[in-house]
């Protein structure tokens, strides 16, 4: 798969990727995990129980956490190899919004009307 990328990468950013690859498959299962628990808290929320609205709120803002432990610096070692005026800057920007999408879902569970319908 490296050799397909051909003259946008020399030899020392192919051990970046090759790092990356492998920081992928990790988080990879990562995910798969989360999303485990995050269908059986679902189910939870869509029965109306406490475990499940709490379920569903803690692998969000777990989410949030790993995309900015995990996840930005991954994409600031591939902007750093591609584009290194910008790898900072773009890596920040990915980031959040990486972590946008499980931030909403906290806010909107978070609601009053929300939370009354659980106590």
């Amino acid at each position: 798969m490296l050799n397909q990328l051909g003259p946008y990468v020399d030899r020392s950013s192919v051990a970046v990727f090759e790092t990356l690859m492998r920081q992928t498959a990790f988080l990879n299962r990562i995910q798969t995990v989360g999303s485990l628990v995050l269908l059986a808290g679902s189910i939870g929320l869509l029965l109306r129980k406490k475990w499940g609205w709490y379920t569903v709120v803690a692998v969000h803002v777990a989410a949030v956490a790993a995309v900015f432990i995990w996840v930005m610096p991954m994409f600031e070692n591939l902007y750093r190899a591609l584009d290194p005026r910008s790898a900072g800057t773009m890596a920040l920007a990915m980031t959040i919004l990486g972590a946008l999408a499980p931030a909403v879902v906290v806010v909107f569970l978070l609601l009053k009307p929300v939370v009354s319908q659980f106590e």
